[in-house]
């Protein structure tokens, strides 16, 4: 077997894993997952697979084209589906395949997690599955059938689906201020809602969007920042980055023909949306008043940090 159909097929061990664990919790794939889980397990037992028929029960998971009211509701079953689509994106060998991996790892963890139940296995337990699963797959193809010596390692460094707090990192990009002004918010960084850079790729070539170096830059600085419109508002929600803006439920373009390279990066909680261009300016558009987007700040730095402090008391 070679490196990519190893390295797919440890990947198609964890989906599997996490399937079956979904599935002990009352949480069973519907039958596009299942669809998706069975022709990936046909290719890693060698039946050669047409590519359209791949790519096929990829957008079919995916839900591509599927009105948003009518996508998957239940968000551990979402994860688990955008990790399948991940995997047979990867199994394709897709433009960008070898960073894939991380974003077929996250989403399996992020499927486990939104179990919200104790005892799940998390991003450590699944890399190391992954790790046993392709050390096997080497040594069955170098005919070696002993067991390791030890089990192989997990990373060092793991991600976890946990949130995290605010802290002063944002300080030197935003400013005190308005840092002090989302501290007082709760504002945390919610994993679930950040995406790696090649899942989040994926996400924009599926809605049609450009891939943005500063769209990329903001994910990386404020993706998965959340914090209410005022405090003791949650259910109120901003959400930041291209990635939490596309994977929701309220996920709109922007209005007017000639703004088609404006990526959403920032959402509110009373119908405005936010966007970066290709040269990282910002851009707003208030989706029930405005016909279309207006420049807004430079810069997602400055982005920020605007609408903190317009969320200063006495504004």
């Amino acid at each position: 077997m070679d490196h990519h159909g190893a390295e797919v097929s440890a990947l198609v061990a964890v989906v599997r894993a996490v399937v079956a664990d979904l599935a002990q919790h009352g949480r069973p794939l519907r039958a596009i997952g299942r669809d998706a889980l069975a022709l990936l397990e046909r290719w890693v037992a060698h039946e050669v697979i047409a590519d359209d028929v791949l790519a096929n029960a990829q957008s079919r998971v995916h839900e591509d084209g599927v009105p948003r009211a009518e996508r998957e509701p239940d968000r551990a079953i979402h994860w688990a589906n955008t990790a399948l689509g991940n995997t047979l994106w990867m199994a394709r060998k897709g433009r960008g395949w070898k960073g894939v991996p991380p974003s077929i790892m996250d989403a399996a963890t992020y499927a486990l997690s939104s179990l919200a139940v104790a005892g799940v296995r998390d991003h450590i337990a699944l890399e190391a599955l992954r790790t046993a699963a392709l050390a096997g797959l080497v040594r069955a193809a170098q005919g070696d059938t002993s067991r390791p010596k030890s089990a192989p390692r997990a990373p060092k460094i793991a991600r976890k689906a946990r949130k995290k707090r605010l802290g002063q990192a944002l300080v030197p990009f935003i400013g005190a201020t308005a840092n002090a002004r989302l501290a007082a918010l709760d504002a945390v960084f919610d994993p679930t809602l950040r995406g790696v850079e090649a899942d989040l790729r994926i996400l924009l070539a599926r809605h049609g969007y450009p891939v943005h170096a500063a769209v990329l830059a903001f994910e990386e600085r404020y993706g998965g920042l959340v914090f209410a419109d005022a405090p003791d508002e949650s259910g109120h929600d901003w959400c930041f980055g291209a990635f939490a803006c596309l994977s929701g439920d309220a996920h709109v373009s922007p209005r007017g023909g000639t703004f088609e390279a404006l990526v959403p990066v920032a959402y509110s909680p009373n119908d405005a949306i936010y966007f970066l261009d290709a040269e990282g300016a910002a851009w707003a558009q208030d989706t029930i008043e405005d016909a279309r987007a207006a420049p807004f700040a430079k810069d997602g730095d400055e982005l920020v940090a605007r609408i903190a402090e317009s969320l200063l008391p006495g504004r």
